[in-house]
């Protein structure tokens, strides 16, 4: 359900190497170091889909070269996106590599709905990344087993206050805060609308808003909470850990430690 730049996501989610941290309080705990060379792949995918996958050679942008269109310029909006959104997006794009690597989230089944925007400087809120799988040939209504939702949010820091990112984090996916059920019911309409888009029969594409029986039910539902860093946070977000509280159900918590994340932004357009 991605439609630009899944190739590079998937080549970098090839190179990803999470580590295993620890488990605390129910969560699952695990980091990963990014390199230079992930930098550089998280950058091209930005710039794919900024440019909807749209390359210099295709013969609609010279067809619309000849009228005087620069085509590729106007779709990576040149100079017209805040830094914040930028390094906020590039961030979305490693932790979605990530949960392609180690926990089981597919291109084909994803939805990333904050992203591309329609305008470079605008901030939409919600769910970062979601992935779904339904059983096409469901027996009745209630979920089987096979189904599944994961839900992933993604925050990044410049400051050094892990604590209040760590704080943010486990709020975005705590069913006590922001993942209520009003919240939750909101988000799973985007998702359904976005199956039926795509060509998914109504009565099937509804079969997600049972995903919020006895919600989050590990059985059907994972739940993860991304923290995007410079390295030099890797420590602190470490320390943080303890505080994370006590939950049921599938929790994860993962640190991405990103060089240079705090000038990445200006290596795009």
């Amino acid at each position: 359900m991605l439609p630009h730049g899944s190739a590079k996501l998937n080549a970098l989610a090839a190179q990803c190497v999470v580590k295993s941290l620890a488990q605390v309080n129910g969560w699952q705990v695990d980091v990963w170091e990014m390199t230079t060379n992930d930098v550089d792949v998280a950058v091209q995918i930005y710039e794919a889909v900024l440019a909807a996958d749209v390359t210099a050679g295709d013969p609609v942008v010279a067809k619309l070269a000849t009228q005087g269109v620069d085509l590729p310029k106007l779709l990576a909006d040149a100079g017209k996106g805040r830094d914040l959104i930028t390094r906020a997006d590039i961030a979305e794009y490693a932790a979605a590599a990530s949960v392609i690597a180690t926990d089981g989230f597919a291109v084909a089944s994803m939805l990333m709905p904050n992203i591309p925007k329609m305008g470079r400087r605008k901030s939409d809120s919600g769910v970062d990344v979601f992935d779904i799988r339904l059983d096409p040939l469901p027996s009745g209504p209630a979920l089987v087993a096979g189904e599944r939702l994961s839900l992933a949010s993604v925050k990044h820091t410049l400051t050094d206050k892990a604590l209040a990112l760590r704080a943010a984090i486990q709020q975005s996916v705590s069913t006590k805060h922001e993942l209520n059920q009003v919240y939750l019911t909101q988000q799973l309409r985007v998702v359904v609308g976005r199956l039926q888009s795509e060509g998914m029969a109504e009565a099937e594409a509804r079969r997600t808003f049972l995903f919020m029986a006895d919600f989050p039910d590990a059985a059907y539902v994972g739940l993860y909470g991304v923290a995007v860093v410079e390295p030099s946070m890797r420590d602190d977000m470490v320390a943080q850990l303890k505080h994370l509280p006590t939950v049921t159900g599938a929790h994860k918590f993962r640190i991405v430690t990103f060089p240079d994340l705090t000038n990445v932004h200006r290596r795009c357009p």
